[in-house]
């Protein structure tokens, strides 16, 4: 029998992911790396030995991303004038944010941002960024910047709050 549901699963550091049988929990690792490069949606049907036939998406971003409408600021590194933003989405390794009262800043521009996560306790998300695109006049794409050192307790309350809010159902 034929499951119908789409799964989603990662591809992980080593360009492998691990597949697991929905009926009898069997795992397998796939090799991603002839779908790396891919045009379009990757679907991969997954027959297990137990004779279960299931279908699963291959999504090729390094980590989850979740759609979110979440107001903020950003403000530049180098000056700190805050500017309004709203996040459009977020995943562990950066966001995407709409620029709402200044022009977007500028490729490669290091910002703070900050934001509260929509999560039972509204946690308070302050990192530092680096944009890495631009799209239309008002959307900045950025990354989450590298700690220089060892994270401090602050960042790696961010980045579980984050990582937990990711996984929610919110």
């Amino acid at each position: 029998m034929e499951n119908k549901a789409h799964n989603t699963i990662y591809i992980g550091r080593n360009e492998s992911t691990i597949l697991v049988c929905p009926k009898c929990r069997h795992t397998m690792m796939l090799d991603c790396r002839e779908y790396i490069d891919a045009e379009g949606k990757v679907h991969i049907r997954h027959s297990c030995a137990c004779g279960h036939s299931n279908l699963v998406f291959l999504e090729r971003r390094r980590s989850l991303r979740k759609n979110t409408w979440l107001p903020g600021f950003y403000a530049p590194v180098s000056n700190g004038r805050h500017h309004r933003m709203t996040v459009e989405n977020l995943s562990r390794s950066g966001l995407k944010f709409e620029v709402t009262d200044a022009p977007p800043p500028r490729i490669g521009e290091e910002l703070m941002v900050g934001f509260h996560l929509e999560d039972a306790v509204r946690t308070y998300i302050l990192k530092k960024v680096i944009i890495r695109e631009l799209s239309d006049e008002a959307y900045a794409h950025a990354n989450f910047a590298p700690s220089t050192e060892t994270a401090t307790p602050a960042e790696d309350a961010c980045d579980r709050a984050i990582a937990n809010y990711l996984f929610s159902e919110s």
